[in-house]
Order: C-alpha cells, then structure tokens, then sequence
C-alpha cells in the first residue's frame, strides 16, 4: 500500500517572497492559520475558466501540509469561496493546467515529493470552483498516480494518462534493479480516470528544445524477446516534426519519410530483447516533439 501523500498545487518549496509574484496580490493574506506555525510559507496560483467565469487556484504549504482553496478570479478581496477536504504532505514540485478530457476546459496536474517519491493528483474544477479529485487518492489499490505523462492516443483530442511507477527487485546477486511499470489512464464517462489493462513496455517523451538537432537515448526493458509494437505520437507535445529518426537497438525504424505534418501516429511492427535502447534524433526546428511507446496492440 502507497503511504505518500502529496501537497496541492503547488511548486517547489521555496520562501514566500519568491512566490508572491506568481498569485494575484492580495491571496497571501489568506495563508491557512492552522499551517502558519512554521517558518515556511508558500504559496503558488494557477487560473482557470470554467462555464465563462474565472477561477484563481491557490496552494498553501508550510512545508510539510498544504491546502487548497479556490477564489473568484475577479473578487480575491472576499476571500476563498472554497476548500478543499483533502489535507496532504510532502515537497511540493509542479502545478500544470492540462485538458485532459478535450472539452476545453483544463484540469490540474499536480506531482509532489515525499521521501523521494513522487505523487500525482488531477482534479477538476466545478461551476461553483470546487474541486474534483479525479485520479487515484493515496488508499487506492496502487496508490496515488506517480511519474504522470499525458499523451492522445486516439489523435481526438483526449489524453490518456500513462502512469510510471517503479518496481524494485533483487537480482542473483542481491542488486537492487529498478524497473518502470506503465499503466495507461483514460477519463471514464463522469470524469474520473480509469485503469485501463492495455499493456505499454515503454513510453517516453522526446523534444527539440536546442538550435542544434537533438539526440535522446531510452533504455528500458521488455518483459520477453519478441515482436511488439512502436508507435511515434508526432506533435503530441509540441509542434509536429518533419525531420526526424527514431531508432531501436542501433537499426532505424522511423526514417524522415515517415514524418508528415498531417500524419499524427505513426506504428510499425518491432523485433525486441530483454534490454533495449530507443534512439531519437529531431531536426526539425525547435519546439518539435513526439511521444514513443511500445505496447502489444492494445491501443
């Protein structure tokens, strides 16, 4: 059972001065009581709109415990209209507004740290600015979402949620080896995330962010030697490439006649080992991207 529990939408901890700057004036003179004790008070926002009004999302931590609460975008003076029920720890790292569902309006992706872990929370926010917890809490089955990329899939413009989550076990001479186990996501019919039983052996996010065509290495295993399938999500978190290869175990799979802007999946049929190295090199101009991932036809 997963014991982390994870601060709201906030990012790394760092002293409130630094902070202000990034919540509207006036939302840190409603810094919780109750989590005013320590010497660390942060706070991060995040605007949304939601059926035509304009919500401010506001995080507060010490340090240790956070709360959420949400404001009127254009009446932070009257204070928070509401907060959250869930009261979370832990060192908090991201805040990311994302629509996830494809309805226009974007949920928040939050991932915090605890003992060097991290836990992911999505919630969505109501007519009346509550919040919504839509992904696993911390008593679920596999605990809270962890390592969380977002990636469509379907080219419809809903995102699954591929959560990366870390097993470790001994080897024959008693090593610790660390192994990546994907789950995949997709938002069931009231909004909540539900775990599909696809299985993905790999899923990896490559950008070009330099002048320079940039190369990526992706090591990561397969549960057996055998044929499986790659796929390349062109443009799924960025701008689409036209100039790219995508290589696996030193022989080219995706050449730069496979990139099209109007081509957004791109899938062929691989030859895997137990150990593997995915190899991309993007020359397109910065701000491509693509999204890799291997599965065994379940998509």
């Amino acid at each position: 059972m997963w014991i982390m529990r994870a601060c709201l939408f906030v990012a790394l901890l760092i002293n409130v001065p630094a902070l202000t700057a990034q919540c509207p004036q006036g939302v840190s003179l409603f810094f919780p009581n109750d989590l005013a004790a320590t010497a660390v008070h942060d706070a991060k926002c995040v605007s949304v709109n939601v059926s035509n009004r304009s919500w401010t999302v506001a995080a507060f931590s010490n340090g240790f415990e956070c709360r959420l609460r949400v404001f009127d975008g254009k009446a932070i003076a009257t204070g928070p209209i509401y907060e959250s029920s869930e009261r979370l720890f832990g060192d908090l790292k991201t805040v990311t507004a994302v629509d996830i569902n494809g309805n226009g309006v974007p949920e928040i992706a939050i991932t915090s740290s605890i003992r060097g872990n991290d836990a992911s929370w999505i919630f969505s926010l109501d007519a009346q600015g509550g919040a919504i917890l839509r992904s696993p809490g911390p008593d679920a089955e596999n605990g809270p979402l962890t390592g969380v990329q977002f990636v469509d899939t379907t080219g419809t413009g809903v995102l699954d949620v591929i959560d990366v989550k870390s097993r470790v076990e001994l080897d024959e001479d008693g090593l610790e080896v660390v192994t990546p186990v994907y789950t995949l996501y997709r938002v069931g019919t009231d909004g909540t995330l539900v775990r599909t039983t696809d299985a993905i052996y790999f899923a990896a996010e490559a950008a070009r962010v330099r002048e320079k065509p940039t190369q990526q290495s992706f090591p990561f295993v397969a549960p057996t030697a055998g044929q499986y399938r790659m796929s390349v999500f062109n443009g799924a978190g960025g701008s689409r490439c036209t100039s790219a290869l995508v290589s696996l175990n030193g022989e080219i799979v995706f050449d730069e006649s496979d990139f099209k802007r109007n081509v957004y999946r791109i899938s062929k049929t691989v030859m895997l080992q137990t150990e593997n190295t995915a190899l991309s090199e993007l020359r397109s101009g910065p701000g491509c991207s693509i999204f890799l991932l291997v599965d065994k036809d379940s998509l």
